[in-house]
């Protein structure tokens, strides 16, 4: 599922990344032996009833295959039809993954898993969009996310010191910001076990998923960017993983399981979100 939610969540996020597509579905009626929650909302459209060939934008993915004889995660950026594909990365010896695209699309924000056995260690990393230029912002760290700026992101502690392959290992909101290296503490040090983390566009929320943490078992969370509010988005019926935001923070994807994928309509403009629709 994460391969898939990468791409879903950049076609919300970074700038209509894929263009939408027109709405051709045809209603499937659920078979009378499977349940209708395993049963798409609509057919797939066929492949020729979108250009894709036209769609100016390209899509950054991580994809796992050899490099220079050795099997590893590799991020890899390539034309809306999948054409002219290109190793951003080609790191045999590291596996690069979680790519994000920054908002005024020059970067690449994501997280490199280095060295080996107990020495192991993830942490955090930006680039610009060719693969050129790779800074370090956090060590034994995960799950970073841009701001609407681009100027800042956001990122989280690793829960443990030994090398960990659990998303949600982690103990800490950090902020950083690009214009000289800075770290600064979330003002809320209680937030455990967060991962898939996403700032909305005016910068006052985070949402995130949550599993086993700060009083929840698994579900889907909206918190103050800069406050100590949390807020179980349950309540609206939203609960899975992953989730992200479109440009202006109105529309919200998740994923429910996976293999199923939900969008809404979200308020973060009231003093608590809705989401609806």
């Amino acid at each position: 599922m994460r391969f898939l939610l990468a791409l879903v969540g950049a076609a919300l996020t970074l700038a209509g990344l894929v263009a939408p597509a027109p709405a051709t579905g045809q209603d499937v009626a659920a078979p009378e032996s499977e349940s209708p929650s395993l049963v798409p909302a609509s057919a797939p459209m066929p492949r020729e009833s979108l250009d894709l060939q036209a769609i100016p934008f390209r899509i950054v993915h991580e994809t796992h295959r050899s490099t220079d004889g050795k099997e590893n995660w590799e991020l890899y950026m390539m034309n809306a039809d999948g054409s002219g594909a290109t190793n951003l990365t080609n790191t045999r010896d590291i596996d690069e993954m979680y790519p994000h695209v920054s908002p005024d699309g020059t970067k690449i924000l994501f997280v490199a898993d280095e060295q080996e056995r107990r020495d192991k260690v993830r942490n955090v990393y930006y680039m610009d969009l060719d693969g050129s230029n790779r800074v370090h912002v956090a060590t034994n760290a995960r799950e970073p996310c841009w701001c609407f700026d681009s100027k800042s992101v956001a990122y989280l502690k690793g829960e443990y010191t030994r090398y960990t392959t659990r998303e949600y290992a982690t103990a800490e909101l950090m902020f950083y910001h690009l214009e000289g290296g800075l770290h600064s503490p979330h003002r809320n040090t209680e937030l455990r076990h967060l991962y898939a983390i996403c700032w909305s566009p005016d910068s006052k929320w985070f949402l995130g998923a949550v599993h086993g943490g700060m009083g929840y078992s698994d579900t889907i969370l909206a918190f103050d960017a800069y406050g100590k509010r949390v807020f179980d988005l349950i309540k609206w019926d939203v609960k899975g993983c992953r989730p992200d935001l479109n440009i202006d923070g109105t529309r919200l994807v998740w994923g429910e399981t996976d293999w199923k994928l939900r969008i809404a309509d979200i308020d973060l403009r009231s003093d608590e979100p809705k989401v609806t629709n």
